[in-house]
């Protein structure tokens, strides 16, 4: 490590020195960055203080000093809680960041669950589930492969002193717009058709012919309504929606390769 100062160099050795080519970039999936929030919107929130601070669009304003409180001064909601975010485009992502409220331990969430789709109909499974811890340091969830997505939502289970409230300061997210960049298999999505569509109960799905098939069948709201396993010894596959109640439905099958292929379906 070189400094010139008055035309003199002093120089200094650094043992494991951290060296990097590029600055991080969202266009660069190889070294991501911080997603830009000026066009993320607030999809839902199941609570929030409606004065200042408290508003949930505060958790990602790029305000550390501003928060997302759920309600407390007209009375407290219950955990679980829950904020839903757009972060308008598709990204590949790598990260989430949660940083608490700076001021105090109020609302700090303990458990939690975070999800990322790219359609708000299959949240799926979590891509991460564990705990906060009670810091005012910024918290890295690191995902084992990198996540797909436009949306994401944080589940929150539990507050650090078993208090009724969730807070936050900042939601961040890293990632990158490249996300055919190094696809592994099992985030590629291949939309299917169904016919009829609406039904009234009995819809018949093509499927690629022997192949095994894990099924899982969602409503509009994410709920899980069906799941299951299919031996596609055939071209097609016939799904009984007799039982479920009127409304758009979402199918979702998975193969041994971690393909993975989705239907969306009316049921009348």
């Amino acid at each position: 490590f070189a400094v010139t100062k008055n035309s003199e160099t002093y120089s200094k050795y650094l043992p494991d020195m951290i060296t990097t080519t590029t600055c991080p970039s969202i266009e660069d999936c190889d070294n991501p960055a911080p997603v830009p929030k000026d066009i993320w919107e607030l999809l839902y929130v199941d609570s929030e203080e409606t004065g200042n601070p408290g508003l949930a669009t505060m958790a990602f304003d790029d305000d550390p000093s501003t928060i997302w409180h759920t309600r407390w001064s007209t009375g407290s909601d219950p955990y679980p809680h829950e904020i839903q975010v757009d972060m308008g485009q598709m990204y590949k992502t790598f990260e989430f960041i949660y940083l608490n409220r700076q001021d105090g331990q109020n609302g700090r969430i303990k458990d939690y669950e975070l999800y990322i789709t790219e359609d708000t109909l299959d949240w799926g499974v979590p891509v991460s589930t564990g705990q906060f811890e009670n810091t005012a340091a910024p918290q890295t969830i690191v995902f084992e492969e990198p996540q797909v997505g436009r949306y994401f939502r944080l589940l929150a289970l539990s507050e650090v002193n078993g208090n009724a409230w969730a807070s936050a300061a900042e939601f961040s997210i890293v990632g990158c717009t490249d996300i055919t960049s190094n696809l592994n298999q099992n985030m590629i999505l291949d939309n299917l058709a169904a016919f009829p569509v609406p039904t009234t109960g009995l819809v018949t799905v093509p499927l690629p012919s022997g192949k095994k098939f894990k099924f899982s069948i969602f409503t509009s709201g994410g709920q899980l309504a069906g799941q299951g396993e299919i031996e596609s010894s055939s071209a097609s596959h016939v799904f009984d929606l007799y039982k479920n109640k009127p409304g758009i439905y979402l199918i979702r099958l998975q193969d041994k390769t971690g393909c993975v292929y989705r239907v969306k379906v009316i049921k009348k």
